[in-house]
């Protein structure tokens, strides 16, 4: 027995190494990857030193870092970590580095997957199945071989799936880690199967590491686990298995597995749990749900990775990024003909036994192909002048809460091949059973083999029968060789570990990224090489984050004019005068030490076509030495000539861009504050960052001008000061502008970037405080929703109307026809009762039509209006009218072809509704102040205490 366990787990890890190749000969220089695509394996490599360094060397949380999105830093609760790898591999890394730690920690993700399945379809197939039952004892033999052989075949399924080595050779080390999920599995069923708790706490525990490594595994276990509970609840509810776990032990073994899951997981579910329901992760509509869903045809199609059956990988990827590939994304899942076969046969030989398997198999299929079907790329299907499209059960995640940020339909393949791998067990056990005459005669099956006269006839072929299987599985599944990238870090980037100081550096290509969005010509390998340098970068790759991450950088025009350079974009000349005039400001404020410029990658796009002109217009407009300080393979590091900061140091808000300065927490620069020049503070929390140079540490005096956001029976307002950690105190805030002064210690001023946070005791929304928020012109009613309006006349040839709710979510609310278009708005609800659109340019009815349709609308009810080209040409009388029941002034007969838009109440005075008219076209906007106000700041000072 032992002896069989052993075996397998060295035929995994032999077929582990062989496949990798060539990787196998350069485990401590290159990592699974394309150098062509998005370079997320160094992503993973980071992760590794970062955790690392940050626990030991640094002695902080591995959750955040200060190091990427400089100043900013970002929390990496939410980023794809793998921890639970990251962690196993921590030893390793201490003794051989992070390359060859994070290799063998993948080559052990498929040796434990495969095993894992192997172990659980053993269990599964422990009394056969109809027609080959486990047999007397004195066949026992033959029935150990049929079962092990078949369990062995569903393991190489799992392990060896072209579905894994996609992920692999794109990066995507968290969903390649499948290990912990047929351990899950196999421990589940045995709750199921028997309810006792070291089986529950098993499957928890497994459960526990499969969320550790990501916490996007915890929908695909759900999506696993739900078809087989059901399953096994039907057969207690039906008595089909009087002898099994009663209901209540069933419930109360699936209760057990979630939470000890849970708390297994919980140094990273917790976190992540209130970062989803706290921060602000929102992604409009779909994200790329419908590019990464799997194709009906691609299931079907070898991967292009197959040596015989592929095509050309790179070609392939670059056709897919220019919209020209085969499928809309790159083929991530194909089932393969031989595993589809045994599968097949597996489903009808195990009949009942099976069929939670099978339904497995279908609801993961059906998943994996997104929310809309696609068959070569198209999802848009023409039927005899019709146009449609096939949505997909998919769908329903869109709206369901912390699921709907799962837009990776594909990743539904990993439920869909273990359970291919399961089915794919059962058929070959029951092949193999019949090669061995191990049938027991009840029941049998319609699909039969030919008796096989002898045993040692009957064994050979059965043997060679789990051989041909096994290698049709390896082969049809065949990924070979394996993409790699040099994981080598620059020599130059080993000269700025050893040069003086913690500066930062800015590097080119100069990109930020997240999971659904990259602002410039993101590359993660100079992340990477910051495990060399470890100083403060101000690009990276987020995975997922707050909109304001981005915004931040987004907004600054040095940054808009390189990265544009970077995406085949020439700035402008205001964004390029713009970005001259803040070099130096932003050189100083991010205390810039270098810019390393880094050389392109050969069919790397854009950056291989922009990166010179993005170095030059750098070189041009950032204080640099202009000649290398430092060059090596294509590499060059430029010293920054630091420009000086005056002290005392000033920000005088509203009256010159600081939105460098600006952290998390603020609205923007506004003209009038009670008669000066400022920017409101938002919520309980607002960061600024301050450059300063000093030669020794010294005190210092931090001086605001400021005044609380105030209302009819406010609260009290406070402000406390934090400087780079340190407390400064608390001050109260009085109604009106104000001189507040703080202290700042010696020890708590740094020579480089400082950071400031402020908080407050109160912030309240104007629209929830104050009077006429959202007025409806002279109408008396406010409105619940924000409403904007844009009338194009015939100047534009546009009408729409975008009605958003308290939260900020958008909805657009305009038919878009010729003419008039009307919204109907619940006053009370804010809910859109009606969207209709009336061409009053093509005749009178149209005008007579939106008459009947306004006068039948309730009195007090909200309407809003935009017109689109000319809609005064059959306006009725009747029409005027009726539009003037809304409290509208204007007969656009009297301007033809002008821009009208309304809002107006059903049943308002004519002149009370608001209301916009232009030859040009109009624009409206009725909206409530919802910014949550706290504070607002005119100047701060820093200035010598005496």
């Amino acid at each position: 027995m032992r002896f069989t366990h052993l075996l397998v787990l060295f035929l995994l890890l032999v077929l582990a190494i062989g496949l990798s190749f060539p990787l196998v000969t350069q485990l401590t220089t290159h990592v699974p990857g394309t150098d062509t695509w998005a370079f997320d394996e160094y992503t993973f490599l980071w992760s590794m030193w970062y955790f690392k360094f940050s626990l030991i060397d640094q002695i902080s949380s591995p959750l955040h870092t200060d190091l990427i999105f400089f100043p900013l830093g970002l929390d990496l609760i939410l980023y794809t970590y793998n921890l639970l790898g990251t962690v196993l591999a921590l030893p390793l890394q201490l003794v051989a580095g992070v390359p060859l730690a994070s290799n063998l920690i993948n080559l052990l993700a498929t040796v434990l997957s495969g095993y894992g399945t192997f172990l659980l379809v053993r269990y599964l197939l422990r009394r056969g199945i109809s027609g080959v039952d486990q047999p007397a004892s004195h066949q026992g033999r033959d029935w150990t071989f049929t079962r092990d052989g078949a369990a062995l075949i569903a393991g190489l399924v799992f392990a060896f799936a072209s579905n894994r080595a996609i992920y692999l050779s794109l990066g995507h080390y968290n969903i390649y880690h499948t290990q912990w999920v047929p351990f899950f599995v196999l421990y589940l069923i045995k709750t199921l199967d028997r309810a006792r708790r070291h089986d529950a706490i098993m499957a928890g525990l497994f459960g526990g590491l499969a969320l550790l490594t990501d916490m996007l595994y915890g929908v695909l276990l759900a999506a696993i686990a739900l078809p087989l509970v059901l399953f096994a609840l039907f057969r207690r509810g039906s008595r089909a298995d009087p002898t099994g776990p009663s209901t209540r032990q069933l419930l109360v073994g699936v209760i057990g597995i979630a939470a000890v899951a849970a708390l297994v997981s919980a140094v990273l579910l917790v976190p992540t749990v209130g970062e989803g329901l706290s921060g602000d992760y929102a992604l409009e509509g779909w994200g790329d749900a419908q590019k990464l869903s799997s194709d009906l045809a691609g299931l079907v199609t070898p991967t292009d990775l197959h040596p015989l059956w592929g095509g050309d990988w790179t070609a392939e990827l670059r056709a897919v990024e220019a919209g020209e590939g085969r499928f809309s994304d790159i083929n991530t899942l194909f089932l393969g003909y031989a595993t589809l076969a045994l599968a097949t046969i597996g489903a009808l030989a195990g009949r009942r036994k099976t069929l939670p398997w099978v339904i497995l198999a279908l609801l993961s299929a059906l998943f994996a192909l997104g929310p809309l079907l696609q068959i070569h790329g198209e999802s848009l299907f023409h039927l005899d002048g019709l146009d449609t499209t096939v949505p997909l059960p998919f769908i329903i995640t869109h709206y369901l809460p912390f699921i709907k940020g799962y837009r990776a339909p594909n990743r539904f393949s990993i439920p869909l091949m273990l359970a291919l791998a399961v089915l794919a067990g059962y058929g070959v056990s029951w092949i193999v059973g019949r090669l061995l005459s191990l049938s027991s005669g009840r029941g049998g099956s319609r699909l039969l083999l030919p008796e096989i006269e002898g045993s040692s006839g009957r064994r050979l072929l059965a043997v060679a029968m789990v051989l041909l299987a096994g290698a049709a599985i390896v082969f049809e599944h065949l990924a070979w060789p394996m993409p790699v990238t040099d994981s080598r870090i620059p020599a130059v980037y080993q000269e700025l570990a050893g040069s003086e100081g913690n500066g930062t550096i800015m590097q080119l290509p100069m990109g930020w990224r997240n999971g659904f969005r990259v602002f410039g010509s993101e590359d993660t390998r100079v992340q990477w090489y910051q495990s060399d340098h470890k100083r403060p970068i101000i690009s990276g790759n987020a995975v997922r984050n707050p909109p304001f991450k981005f915004e931040y950088f987004e907004r600054q025009p040095l940054l808009q004019a390189i990265a544009g350079l970077e995406m085949y974009q020439q700035p402008d000349e205001i964004t390029d005068q713009r970005a001259r005039q803040s070099a130096d400001d932003l050189v100083a404020l991010w205390n810039v030490d270098y810019l390393v410029v880094n050389p392109p990658v050969p069919g790397r796009y854009p950056y291989a076509d922009t990166w010179q002109a993005a170095r030059d217009y750098a070189l041009d407009v950032l204080p640099v030495d202009p000649e290398p300080l430092w060059q090596a393979d294509g590499v060059q590091v430029f010293r920054v000539r630091q420009p000086l900061v005056p002290f005392p140091f000033g920000l005088d808000f509203g009256t010159a861009d600081t939105s460098a300065y600006r952290g998390v927490g603020w609205s923007a620069d506004e003209q009038d504050i009670s008669g000066a020049t400022g920017v409101w503070a938002m919520g309980r929390e607002a960061d600024l960052y301050l450059p300063l140079r000093l030669v020794e540490t010294r005190p210092l005096r931090l001086v605001l001008r400021v005044q609380p956001f105030s209302y009819p029976d406010a609260a009290p307002q406070s402000l406390n000061v934090r400087f780079n950690g340190v407390d400064l105190g608390t001050r109260a805030v009085t109604p009106g502008w104000q001189e507040l002064a703080f202290d700042v210690p010696a020890e708590a001023a740094v020579d480089g970037l400082n950071s400031l946070n402020f908080s407050f005791i109160e912030s309240a929304q104007p629209a929830d405080v104050l009077q006429g928020q959202g007025m409806i012109g002279s109408s008396g009613v406010q409105s619940p929703v924000d409403i904007e309006i844009n009338s194009g006349g015939t100047a534009q040839d546009i009408a729409f109307i975008t009605v958003s709710d308290p939260e900020g979510v958008e909805q657009d609310a305009s038919s878009g026809r010729r003419g008039y278009n009307l919204s109907v708005i619940d006053p009370d609800s804010g809910e859109l009762l009606a969207v209709r659109g009336f061409d009053t340019w093509a005749n009178e009815f149209e005008a007579e039509t939106m008459a009947d349709f306004i006068e039948e609308i309730e009195e007090g009810v909200i309407v809003v209006a935009a017109v689109r080209d000319d809609g005064s040409r059959f306006l009725t009388d009747r029409a005027v009218a009726a539009l003037a029941d809304l409290g509208s002034q204007v007969d656009l007969r009297q301007t033809p072809g002008y821009g009208h838009g309304l809002v107006g109440v059903k049943g308002a005075s004519p002149g009370s509704a608001a209301e916009a008219i232009g030859p040009d076209g109009a624009y409206l906007r009725v909206a409530a102040d919802r910014r949550p106000l706290s504070v607002a700041f005119d100047w701060l000072r820093l200035e010598d205490p005496r």
